[in-house]
């Protein structure tokens, strides 16, 4: 047999060991980089004569075995052989595999399994070689048995995991079993052999073997478009050559997660490796070019970083990127920005992330190609764009920096350049907006801020359109800046950004702008009255949501109409909650109910769940208010549905928070129905939500459920004089005032102050303790000076009926 050489001839081999004793034992010299003999036989079986015939199998085997040549290894190329030439090659490889350090061999073509033994196909293989398997096919297991004896590394990389190519009820028979055995449906099986090898220093000069697979056992693998590469082999070639800085297992690491992402998850390969030392190639392939291997380079830390992620992360990316659409790339890029991103705080990961991927789903579809003519830019762009696409933000985010130093250069120029004046602008304005929005993927809102700034200079005066869009950027930024970074002036500087861009829209001739820019600033005012203890945010925000309605109406866009309509309702609830009286709330009722008529749970599931939530704290606060337990009931069996919706699994955060809302209305459904079930039944789903409410992650959503979940702890306690509940409803309390403070949350402070205060009082009854009362009365007074500095005079009466409970115990106390 033949064997081409390699330009480097030899594989070098970098054998890296525990100890210094171990390397004794074992006979090797200390050189790094010892010249060792590598062998590979490359298969390629496309065109079968009785098969289904496979257009890539042959391209992958040509480009591997090019491949396998530059990385050093000595290297025969087999393509459509028959039984009897294929058979012929491969016991040609085993003897030349004698000695060798590394025997390789790459198959691509069809495979199947049937009684747990692989067979390769020849291109002359028809249903009649089932007849006698063993000599008509070939037993992958017997090839590796055969290269185990030869050679000190076996390393088998099979893409032969294609459907079964024979009718579904085909059977298998070997010499000596006249039954046959069932051929598999798709995929290979993991070879009998492939265990892993004990650590020892065993006689044998065996190091171990590699085995991978195109797709996991029993799973299919894809062929690939036509006259191009397989999934795995496009990977293999990409990631193959990585020698610098990995080791073996960690390319194979790369090529799995490349076919994952490639594949849309539909494809995953599987590996077994049962060697005993580290495993690197000597020969190398140089990068294209120095952008080229930075491209790469932080492609595979992306790959490395996503075989590291915990497998419910995995499914809340691919959730996220299949309910949205998304491609899965950026969504992992955009998620390893945030394991190294902590300025926001670790409370912020999911939000951010959800956040991420509504921005990157708005970047993907306004991204405007915009007229280029500088070189420079040209280049910059494409790298950036490049390193996006494949979820490199961090360095998509550097090649935009860059790209704007460019365009400040070019700035300087425009003056001279009068005929071109207004499509060079838009060119720079569309840089820096680039920036922006990739500096948006990576949470940097303060950057984007700037940058949007810059575009809008560039283009006011000169392109309406643009000057709008690029200045309700800059406050949408601004509001998201002051959202996740918790900084509320952030928020008020986005005020007069947004009147800016409502300004400079014409209501009549571009109401979809209008509109817009009227139902942000409503959002942004929302917000901030939410963390406001006065109602002016609030009210600022009705105006705005009242504006867009009247260009956004349901005839004319009726998916954002009801989008707004819910938005509204959100305002209603809150301002409902503040004041007395019922008005309020049943408006956010009505507002709720016109959005979901557009918003069904037929077409839009999601938004129908979020909707109907919202509706259900509206009619608990209602029930809540009023009496008997009628809306109650409703708003029960509301959460109970939103569930089936948002499960687990598919939405965490939003189901710990349907769990707490449910949670909240049975304690008040069991206190008026006095039924210790309904209860209980609180208490479960509250700790339900705690599972995801983690304090380190949502420290004020956790701290919300834990007050909640003292409210029913002390309505179990109260009524039976039950210490042990009384106590823990004083513990929960507790926890919750050490995430919710008076500074964050004043509001919320004050409720959980006085529930603590008002649960104190019987349990220092009980126990005769009268510095526990005290404190009880304490936490009542705090409670009311907030409510008091709010201006919710209301609220007097209230607690001087509380307190009055306190001044009738202690002076008997002692």
């Amino acid at each position: 047999m033949q064997f081409r050489q390699g330009r480097q001839g030899l594989i070098a081999l970098r054998w890296l060991f525990a100890t210094f004793l171990l390397l004794i034992s074992l006979g090797y010299s200390a050189l790094a980089g010892e010249s060792l003999k590598g062998v590979a036989l490359v298969i390629g079986q496309s065109e079968y004569k009785s098969l289904t015939a496979l257009p890539n199998p042959v391209n992958d085997a040509r480009a591997i075995e090019n491949l396998l040549a530059r990385l050093g290894f000595e290297t025969d190329l087999a393509t459509d052989e028959n039984a009897k030439k294929l058979r012929r090659t491969i016991d040609g490889f085993v003897d030349d595999a004698e000695g060798a350090d590394v025997a390789l061999l790459y198959y691509s073509g069809h495979g199947i399994e049937a009684g747990g033994i692989n067979y390769l196909l020849p291109v002359d293989a028809s249903i009649d070689s089932l007849a006698d398997g063993d000599k008509a096919l070939i037993s992958l297991q017997d090839v590796l048995a055969q290269l185990r004896t030869k050679a000190r590394v076996t390393i088998l990389l099979l893409d032969a995991c294609r459907s079964n190519p024979f009718p579904k009820d085909a059977v298998l028979k070997r010499g000596g079993d006249p039954g046959g055995q069932p051929v598999a449906a798709s995929g290979l099986g993991a070879p009998r052999g492939a265990v892993a090898m004990e650590d020892t220093a065993a006689s044998s000069d065996t190091i171990g073997e590699v085995i991978g697979f195109a797709a996991e056992p029993g799973h299919s693998a894809l062929d690939g478009v036509a006259d191009g590469n397989s999934p795995y082999a496009a990977a293999l070639l990409k990631h193959l050559a990585a020698n610098a800085g990995y080791d073996f297992g960690q390319v194979m690491t790369l090529v799995t997660e490349e076919v994952y992402l490639d594949t849309g998850t539909r494809q995953r390969p599987w590996t077994n490796a049962s060697l005993r030392r580290f495993l690197s190639f000597g020969g190398t392939v140089d990068e294209a070019s120095a952008d080229e291997a930075l491209l790469t380079g932080e492609r595979r830390k992306l790959l490395l970083s996503i075989a590291a992620t915990p497998q419910d992360t995995r499914n809340a990316v691919e959730g996220l990127a299949r309910d949205q659409s998304l491609p899965l790339d950026p969504l992992y890029g955009i998620l390893k920005e945030l394991q190294v991103d902590t300025a926001a705080g670790p409370d912020q990961l999911e939000k951010q992330l959800r956040l991420g991927a509504e921005n990157l789903k708005k970047l993907l579809a306004e991204k405007v190609v915009p007229l280029r003519k500088d070189p420079e830019l040209i280049r910059l762009a494409g790298l950036a764009d490049r390193a996006q696409a494949e979820g490199a933000i961090a360095l998509a985010k550097d090649y935009r920096a860059k790209a704007s130093a460019r365009a400040d250069e070019l700035d300087k120029t425009l003056d001279q350049r009068e005929a071109d004046i207004l499509a060079d602008r838009i060119e720079l304005a569309s840089t820096y907006a680039e920036e922006a929005e990739t500096s948006i993927l990576a949470f940097d809102f303060e950057l984007a801020a700037a940058k949007f700034a810059k575009a809008y200079e560039q283009v006011e005066g000169r392109d309406g359109d643009l000057a709008f869009k690029y200045k309700l950027s800059q406050a949408n930024a601004f509001a998201n800046y002051g959202i996740y970074k918790g900084k509320n002036d952030a928020i008020a500087r986005s005020f007069p950004l947004y009147e800016e861009a409502i300004s400079s829209a014409d209501r009549d001739k571009n109401r979809d702008n209008w509109a817009t820019a009227q139902n942000d600033l409503g959002r942004a005012y929302r917000l901030l009255g939410e963390r406001d203890a006065g109602s002016q945010f609030l009210q600022k925000a009705i105006e705005a949501f009242d504006a867009a309605l009247t260009v956004s109406t349901r005839d004319h866009a009726p998916t954002d109409w009801a989008m707004i309509q819910n938005n509204l309702g959100n305002v209603l609830w809150t301002l409902g909650e503040r004041e007395e009286g019922s008005e309020k709330l049943l408006q956010a009722i009505s507002a709720y109910e016109a959005s979901l008529t557009v918003l069904t749970r037929e077409q839009k599931p999601l938004d129908w769940a979020r909707v109907q939530n919202n509706l259900g704290n509206v009619r608990y606060k209602l029930g809540e208010r009023g009496e008997g337990t009628a809306s109650l009931y409703v708003a029960v069996a509301g959460y109970r549905d939103v569930l089936k919706i948002w499960t687990r699994e598919r939405v965490p955060s939003d189901w710990a928070m349907v769990q707490n809302n449910l949670g909240v209305a049975l304690k008040l459904l069991g206190e008026r129905e006095r039924d210790p079930a309904l209860l209980h039944a609180s208490v479960d789903a509250l700790e339900a939500a705690l599972l995801e409410r983690h304090r380190e992650r949502v420290p004020l959503d956790w701290a919300a459920t834990q007050n909640n979940l003292g409210n029913t702890l002390a309505a179990l306690g109260k009524p039976k004089g039950d210490k042990d509940f009384l106590a823990r409803a004083v513990a929960a309390y507790e926890l919750a005032l050490q995430e919710t403070t008076r500074e964050r949350e004043p509001l919320q402070w004050a409720r959980i102050q006085s529930n603590l205060g008002m649960t104190r009082l019987p349990l220092g009854i009980l126990t005769q303790d009268r510095a526990v009362v005290e404190s009880g009365r304490r936490s009542v007074e705090l409670a009311w000076a907030v409510y008091r500095q709010a201006g919710y005079a209301q609220y007097d009466a209230f607690f001087r009926e509380r307190l009055k409970l306190f001044d009738e115990f202690l002076p008997k106390a002692q």
